[in-house]
Protein backbone atom coordinates (compact mmCIF):
# COMPACT_ATOMS: atom_id res chain seq x y z
CA UNK A 1 0.00 0.00 0.00
CA UNK A 2 2.61 2.23 0.98
CA UNK A 3 4.83 1.65 -2.07
CA UNK A 4 1.25 2.15 -4.47
CA UNK A 5 0.80 5.59 -2.88
CA UNK A 6 4.60 6.36 -2.99
CA UNK A 7 4.53 5.82 -6.89
CA UNK A 8 1.75 7.75 -7.52
CA UNK A 9 3.60 10.99 -7.90
CA UNK A 10 5.89 9.23 -10.08
CA UNK A 11 3.59 8.41 -12.69
CA UNK A 12 1.52 11.40 -12.66
CA UNK A 13 4.86 13.51 -13.28
CA UNK A 14 5.57 10.97 -16.06
CA UNK A 15 2.20 11.90 -17.70
CA UNK A 16 2.26 15.45 -17.41
CA UNK A 17 5.91 15.40 -19.41
CA UNK A 18 5.22 12.66 -22.10
CA UNK A 19 1.50 14.89 -22.91
CA UNK A 20 4.09 18.16 -22.97
CA UNK A 21 6.80 16.15 -25.23
CA UNK A 22 3.40 15.23 -27.87
CA UNK A 23 1.97 18.95 -27.85
CA UNK A 24 5.21 20.25 -28.16
CA UNK A 25 6.35 17.97 -30.98
CA UNK A 26 3.17 18.76 -33.07
CA UNK A 27 3.20 22.95 -32.51
CA UNK A 28 7.30 22.68 -33.43
CA UNK A 29 6.14 20.56 -36.60
CA UNK A 30 3.32 23.42 -37.52
CA UNK A 31 6.56 25.36 -38.76
CA UNK A 32 7.67 23.66 -41.44
CA UNK A 33 4.59 21.53 -42.51
CA UNK A 34 3.54 24.03 -45.30
CA UNK A 35 6.75 23.67 -46.59
CA UNK A 36 6.61 20.15 -46.17
CA UNK A 37 3.10 19.74 -48.07
CA UNK A 38 3.32 22.70 -50.79
CA UNK A 39 5.87 23.51 -53.27
CA UNK A 40 6.78 27.54 -53.36
CA UNK A 41 9.56 26.85 -56.16
CA UNK A 42 7.30 26.43 -59.51
CA UNK A 43 6.60 30.08 -60.78
CA UNK A 44 4.79 30.66 -63.95
CA UNK A 45 8.33 31.63 -65.77
CA UNK A 46 9.90 27.70 -65.74
CA UNK A 47 6.06 26.15 -66.33
CA UNK A 48 5.61 28.66 -69.43
CA UNK A 49 9.24 28.38 -70.39
CA UNK A 50 9.11 24.58 -70.38
CA UNK A 51 6.02 24.32 -72.41
CA UNK A 52 7.17 26.18 -75.33
CA UNK A 53 8.41 23.90 -78.20
CA UNK A 54 11.94 23.64 -78.71
CA UNK A 55 13.82 26.31 -81.13
CA UNK A 56 14.73 25.27 -84.55
CA UNK A 57 18.00 24.93 -86.13
CA UNK A 58 19.17 28.51 -87.10
CA UNK A 59 19.20 28.79 -90.99
CA UNK A 60 22.17 28.99 -92.97
CA UNK A 61 24.04 27.38 -95.46
CA UNK A 62 25.47 23.69 -96.04
CA UNK A 63 27.69 25.15 -99.38
CA UNK A 64 30.68 25.93 -96.97
CA UNK A 65 33.70 23.79 -96.39
CA UNK A 66 34.67 22.56 -93.20
CA UNK A 67 37.67 25.18 -92.99
CA UNK A 68 34.87 27.93 -93.33
CA UNK A 69 33.84 27.36 -89.78
CA UNK A 70 35.08 29.43 -86.89
CA UNK A 71 37.40 27.54 -84.83
CA UNK A 72 36.44 26.83 -81.52
CA UNK A 73 37.36 24.79 -78.21
CA UNK A 74 36.07 21.42 -78.20
CA UNK A 75 33.34 22.06 -75.62
CA UNK A 76 31.89 25.43 -77.18
CA UNK A 77 31.97 22.91 -80.88
CA UNK A 78 29.70 20.90 -79.10
CA UNK A 79 27.94 23.22 -77.46
CA UNK A 80 26.93 25.07 -80.61
CA UNK A 81 25.70 22.89 -82.41
CA UNK A 82 23.53 21.61 -78.98
CA UNK A 83 21.67 25.07 -79.63
CA UNK A 84 21.52 24.45 -83.59
CA UNK A 85 24.45 27.24 -84.00
CA UNK A 86 26.22 25.40 -86.95
CA UNK A 87 25.67 26.71 -90.42
CA UNK A 88 24.57 29.59 -88.66
CA UNK A 89 28.25 30.21 -87.42
CA UNK A 90 29.45 28.56 -91.06
CA UNK A 91 27.67 31.99 -92.69
CA UNK A 92 29.00 33.88 -90.25
CA UNK A 93 32.66 32.81 -90.94
CA UNK A 94 32.34 33.47 -94.56
CA UNK A 95 30.42 36.59 -94.38
CA UNK A 96 33.74 37.83 -92.14
CA UNK A 97 36.30 36.86 -94.36
CA UNK A 98 34.41 38.91 -97.15
CA UNK A 99 33.92 41.59 -94.25
CA UNK A 100 37.94 42.02 -94.42
CA UNK A 101 37.63 43.11 -98.38
CA UNK A 102 34.71 45.74 -97.56
CA UNK A 103 35.15 49.26 -95.34
CA UNK A 104 33.06 47.17 -92.62
CA UNK A 105 30.47 44.29 -91.32
CA UNK A 106 27.63 44.12 -93.33
CA UNK A 107 24.12 44.10 -92.85
CA UNK A 108 23.82 40.28 -93.49
CA UNK A 109 26.75 39.61 -90.69
CA UNK A 110 25.38 41.96 -88.17
CA UNK A 111 21.91 40.10 -88.77
CA UNK A 112 23.57 36.83 -88.39
CA UNK A 113 25.83 37.28 -85.51
CA UNK A 114 22.69 38.94 -83.78
CA UNK A 115 20.63 35.73 -83.91
CA UNK A 116 23.45 33.92 -82.52
CA UNK A 117 24.21 35.86 -79.95
CA UNK A 118 20.66 35.48 -79.09
CA UNK A 119 20.42 32.19 -79.15
CA UNK A 120 23.01 31.98 -76.79
CA UNK A 121 21.56 34.32 -74.48
CA UNK A 122 18.38 33.01 -74.32
CA UNK A 123 20.05 29.38 -73.79
CA UNK A 124 22.14 31.14 -70.44
CA UNK A 125 18.74 32.49 -69.57
CA UNK A 126 17.14 28.90 -69.29
CA UNK A 127 20.43 27.90 -67.08
CA UNK A 128 19.12 30.70 -64.29
CA UNK A 129 15.52 29.54 -64.57
CA UNK A 130 16.95 25.97 -64.22
CA UNK A 131 19.00 26.56 -61.25
CA UNK A 132 16.24 29.24 -59.44
CA UNK A 133 14.01 25.73 -59.35
CA UNK A 134 16.70 23.51 -58.61
CA UNK A 135 17.74 25.07 -55.66
CA UNK A 136 14.67 26.51 -54.80
CA UNK A 137 14.06 22.63 -54.15
CA UNK A 138 16.99 22.09 -52.60
CA UNK A 139 16.46 24.45 -49.83
CA UNK A 140 12.94 22.78 -49.31
CA UNK A 141 14.53 19.64 -48.30
CA UNK A 142 17.20 21.67 -45.94
CA UNK A 143 14.45 23.54 -44.34
CA UNK A 144 12.03 20.20 -43.50
CA UNK A 145 15.57 18.29 -42.57
CA UNK A 146 16.51 20.78 -40.44
CA UNK A 147 13.03 21.20 -38.58
CA UNK A 148 13.12 17.45 -37.92
CA UNK A 149 16.21 17.73 -36.80
CA UNK A 150 15.37 20.66 -33.88
CA UNK A 151 12.64 18.61 -32.91
CA UNK A 152 14.83 15.07 -32.67
CA UNK A 153 16.76 17.44 -30.36
CA UNK A 154 13.40 17.89 -28.22
CA UNK A 155 12.75 14.79 -27.93
CA UNK A 156 16.35 13.42 -26.72
CA UNK A 157 16.18 16.51 -24.17
CA UNK A 158 12.92 15.47 -22.98
CA UNK A 159 13.76 12.23 -22.35
CA UNK A 160 17.05 12.62 -20.52
CA UNK A 161 14.91 15.01 -18.32
CA UNK A 162 12.17 12.62 -17.79
CA UNK A 163 14.73 10.32 -17.33
CA UNK A 164 16.74 12.26 -15.07
CA UNK A 165 13.94 13.44 -12.84
CA UNK A 166 12.51 10.05 -12.59
CA UNK A 167 15.37 8.44 -11.30
CA UNK A 168 15.84 11.16 -8.32
CA UNK A 169 12.21 10.85 -7.71
CA UNK A 170 12.58 6.83 -7.38
CA UNK A 171 16.11 7.61 -5.33
CA UNK A 172 13.97 10.20 -3.19
CA UNK A 173 11.14 7.85 -2.09
CA UNK A 174 13.32 4.58 -1.39
CA UNK A 175 15.44 6.66 0.69
CA UNK A 176 12.53 7.89 2.69
CA UNK A 177 11.14 3.96 2.97
CA UNK A 178 14.84 3.05 4.22
CA UNK A 179 13.74 5.72 6.57
CA UNK A 180 10.99 4.79 7.59
CA UNK A 181 12.00 1.11 8.54
CA UNK A 182 10.54 -0.13 5.12
CA UNK A 183 13.38 -1.83 3.74
CA UNK A 184 11.38 -4.74 1.47
CA UNK A 185 9.41 -2.03 0.17
CA UNK A 186 12.70 0.53 -0.65
CA UNK A 187 14.24 -2.57 -2.15
CA UNK A 188 11.42 -3.28 -4.21
CA UNK A 189 10.82 0.72 -5.37
CA UNK A 190 14.74 0.23 -6.15
CA UNK A 191 14.44 -2.05 -8.36
CA UNK A 192 11.13 -1.19 -10.16
CA UNK A 193 12.45 2.51 -10.72
CA UNK A 194 15.33 0.58 -12.38
CA UNK A 195 13.09 -1.17 -14.81
CA UNK A 196 11.26 1.61 -15.30
CA UNK A 197 14.21 3.84 -15.89
CA UNK A 198 15.16 1.19 -18.45
CA UNK A 199 11.49 1.19 -20.28
CA UNK A 200 11.95 5.12 -20.43
CA UNK A 201 15.37 4.73 -21.96
CA UNK A 202 14.59 1.99 -24.29
CA UNK A 203 10.98 4.03 -25.36
CA UNK A 204 13.04 6.91 -26.19
CA UNK A 205 15.34 4.94 -28.67
CA UNK A 206 12.15 3.74 -30.52
CA UNK A 207 10.44 7.35 -31.03
CA UNK A 208 13.32 9.51 -31.16
CA UNK A 209 13.15 8.64 -35.22
CA UNK A 210 11.05 11.85 -36.78
CA UNK A 211 9.96 11.91 -40.20
CA UNK A 212 6.81 13.80 -41.79
CA UNK A 213 4.75 13.93 -45.25
CA UNK A 214 6.48 15.51 -48.28
CA UNK A 215 5.40 16.31 -51.72
CA UNK A 216 7.30 17.36 -55.20
CA UNK A 217 4.62 16.67 -57.99
CA UNK A 218 7.43 18.46 -60.74
CA UNK A 219 10.31 16.12 -59.78
CA UNK A 220 13.34 16.81 -61.42
CA UNK A 221 15.04 13.58 -60.40
CA UNK A 222 12.37 11.30 -61.49
CA UNK A 223 12.83 12.86 -64.88
CA UNK A 224 16.74 12.33 -65.35
CA UNK A 225 15.96 8.68 -64.23
CA UNK A 226 14.15 8.57 -67.45
CA UNK A 227 15.62 8.55 -70.88
CA UNK A 228 13.55 10.86 -73.35
CA UNK A 229 13.57 13.15 -76.29
CA UNK A 230 12.13 16.33 -74.38
CA UNK A 231 11.02 17.12 -70.55
CA UNK A 232 8.33 18.91 -69.41
CA UNK A 233 10.55 20.13 -66.21
CA UNK A 234 13.62 21.66 -67.93
CA UNK A 235 14.06 23.89 -71.03
CA UNK A 236 14.77 22.22 -74.10
CA UNK A 237 18.51 23.83 -73.88
CA UNK A 238 19.36 22.15 -70.74
CA UNK A 239 17.56 18.79 -71.31
CA UNK A 240 19.81 18.61 -74.32
CA UNK A 241 23.08 19.38 -72.53
CA UNK A 242 22.39 16.71 -70.55
CA UNK A 243 20.90 13.86 -72.44
CA UNK A 244 23.64 14.54 -75.59
CA UNK A 245 26.85 12.29 -75.61
CA UNK A 246 30.04 14.82 -76.37
CA UNK A 247 30.72 11.05 -78.45
CA UNK A 248 29.03 7.75 -79.30
CA UNK A 249 31.66 6.10 -76.93
CA UNK A 250 30.76 8.39 -74.06
CA UNK A 251 28.72 8.88 -71.32
CA UNK A 252 25.97 11.81 -71.00
CA UNK A 253 25.83 14.07 -68.17
CA UNK A 254 22.78 12.60 -66.97
CA UNK A 255 24.48 8.52 -67.57
CA UNK A 256 27.18 10.21 -65.06
CA UNK A 257 25.13 11.17 -62.47
CA UNK A 258 23.29 8.08 -62.26
CA UNK A 259 26.16 5.98 -62.11
CA UNK A 260 27.45 8.54 -59.08
CA UNK A 261 24.34 8.20 -57.02
CA UNK A 262 24.56 4.09 -57.94
CA UNK A 263 28.01 4.54 -57.07
CA UNK A 264 27.38 6.25 -53.64
CA UNK A 265 24.63 4.29 -52.82
CA UNK A 266 22.33 7.17 -52.38
CA UNK A 267 19.38 5.09 -53.01
CA UNK A 268 20.74 2.14 -50.42
CA UNK A 269 22.45 -1.17 -51.63
CA UNK A 270 21.01 -2.25 -55.53
CA UNK A 271 18.16 -4.65 -55.09
CA UNK A 272 17.59 -4.44 -51.20
CA UNK A 273 14.11 -3.17 -49.28
CA UNK A 274 15.41 0.32 -48.15
CA UNK A 275 16.52 0.98 -52.19
CA UNK A 276 13.15 -0.08 -53.69
CA UNK A 277 11.40 2.22 -50.77
CA UNK A 278 13.56 5.08 -51.32
CA UNK A 279 13.85 4.91 -55.32
CA UNK A 280 9.87 4.83 -54.75
CA UNK A 281 10.35 8.27 -52.54
CA UNK A 282 12.69 10.25 -54.48
CA UNK A 283 11.38 9.05 -57.61
CA UNK A 284 7.59 9.58 -57.36
CA UNK A 285 5.86 12.20 -56.28
CA UNK A 286 6.60 12.22 -52.54
CA UNK A 287 5.53 10.17 -49.76
CA UNK A 288 6.82 9.66 -45.90
CA UNK A 289 10.72 11.21 -45.35
CA UNK A 290 12.73 11.12 -42.54
CA UNK A 291 15.91 13.18 -42.19
CA UNK A 292 18.41 11.11 -43.80
CA UNK A 293 16.05 10.73 -47.03
CA UNK A 294 15.36 14.38 -47.02
CA UNK A 295 18.94 15.04 -46.79
CA UNK A 296 19.68 12.15 -49.28
CA UNK A 297 17.44 14.39 -51.79
CA UNK A 298 18.94 18.13 -50.78
CA UNK A 299 22.60 16.13 -51.62
CA UNK A 300 20.98 14.92 -55.68
CA UNK A 301 19.41 18.28 -56.14
CA UNK A 302 22.81 19.41 -55.59
CA UNK A 303 24.16 17.86 -57.97
CA UNK A 304 21.95 18.05 -60.43
CA UNK A 305 22.26 21.66 -60.21
CA UNK A 306 26.08 21.73 -60.34
CA UNK A 307 25.79 20.08 -63.94
CA UNK A 308 23.36 22.59 -65.02
CA UNK A 309 25.62 25.65 -63.81
CA UNK A 310 28.32 23.72 -66.35
CA UNK A 311 26.80 24.69 -68.97
CA UNK A 312 26.49 28.37 -68.24
CA UNK A 313 30.59 28.12 -68.11
CA UNK A 314 30.00 26.43 -71.29
CA UNK A 315 28.41 29.08 -72.55
CA UNK A 316 30.51 31.96 -70.94
CA UNK A 317 33.13 30.64 -72.65
CA UNK A 318 31.31 29.69 -76.43
CA UNK A 319 30.49 33.70 -76.28
CA UNK A 320 33.96 34.68 -75.68
CA UNK A 321 35.33 32.59 -78.46
CA UNK A 322 32.82 34.23 -80.74
CA UNK A 323 33.75 37.25 -79.73
CA UNK A 324 37.38 37.14 -79.85
CA UNK A 325 37.45 35.22 -83.16
CA UNK A 326 34.75 38.12 -85.04
CA UNK A 327 37.06 40.96 -83.28
CA UNK A 328 40.81 39.26 -83.19
CA UNK A 329 42.92 42.68 -83.02
CA UNK A 330 40.55 43.76 -80.11
CA UNK A 331 41.26 40.71 -78.68
CA UNK A 332 44.91 41.16 -78.70
CA UNK A 333 44.91 45.04 -77.83
CA UNK A 334 45.24 46.30 -80.73
CA UNK A 335 42.52 49.23 -81.66
CA UNK A 336 40.06 48.32 -84.88
CA UNK A 337 41.52 50.57 -88.04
Amino acid sequence: MILGSSLRPIAWLLCVLTLEGCVTGTSSMARFRFEAMESRCTGPTIEQLTALPALPVLPGSDEHSPDDIIQLSPASSRLAKLLGLDRALRDLSALQQDQAANAGPSSEFLWRNKQIMDRISLASFDVVSTVTELDCEEARSDHVADGLTELRQDKQERGLFLALVGDALIGVVAGSLSLAGKATAAAANAILGGVLATGLGGAATIFLSVDHEFLHPRNHLAELSNAKEFSPLFPDSVWRYLTTSPDPSEETIRDELLRRWERDGRLGAPGSEDARRRETLLLGAGGTYDIRDLRVRSEMLNHLKSAVLQMGQDLNALMYELMAAQYPLTAMGEAPQ
